[in-house]
């Protein structure tokens, strides 16, 4: 995905782009793991930062924390020149497992715009589990093995879900046979008509 800027200044111009619009990482405790992103402009200098939530979320505004706050340690340069095209190396790493979100901002010093790169970052053995309300609840490979509690309420509620499917696909199987029923009491009073 593309991401293009395009800034009107009286009769000038003003656009970048950047790619990709989201960075998605798997990577263990301690480890550093690193993506590309490219940014797009002319002649223009960059500023580029992070910013964290402890909840993924499509509102920018709810990233609001540092990368200290959370326990993420970014690297990347945090001011640089483009001219032309550049392709620019993230990187991130942490100290304990989760599942965190972020957004790399980028924006030029001399404009006021931004434009974001989303960061989804999966550290450790983790599986990603629904709970009650679609909340994303991290899990390791060991609750898994052991049966924790995360697990047994996403069994519970996975056969909910199949129970229920099951109940509305028995009710829909009554209605239709109900309907051809009454289907063929009208064609039978029909051909006794003519």
């Amino acid at each position: 995905m593309v991401l293009l800027i395009l800034l009107v200044d009286g009769v000038s111009a003003y656009g970048f782009s950047v790619s990709p619009g989201i960075l998605n990482m798997d990577l263990q405790v301690g480890e550093q793991q690193c993506g590309l992103v490219d940014i797009y402009a002319k002649n223009q200098i960059f500023s580029i930062g992070d910013r964290w939530a402890y909840e993924k979320s499509n509102d920018v505004s709810r990233y609001n924390l540092t990368s200290f706050d959370v326990g993420v340690n970014s690297i990347y340069d945090s001011d640089v020149f483009i001219a032309g095209n550049k392709r620019i190396k993230v990187c991130f790493s942490t100290e304990k497992e989760g599942i965190y979100h972020g957004i790399l901002m980028i924006s030029p010093v001399e404009k006021n715009a931004e434009i974001g790169v989303w960061v989804n970052l999966v550290v450790g053995n983790l599986k990603r589990v629904l709970n009650n309300s679609g909340v994303v609840l991290p899990i390791t490979v060991e609750d898994i093995e052991e049966g924790s509690d995360s697990v047994e309420r996403y069994r519970l509620d996975f056969s909910k879900v199949l129970f229920f499917e099951m109940d509305f696909m028995f009710f829909m199987s009554l209605i239709l046979f109900f309907m051809l029923l009454k289907l063929r009491k009208i064609k039978e009073e029909q051909k006794g008509l003519f």
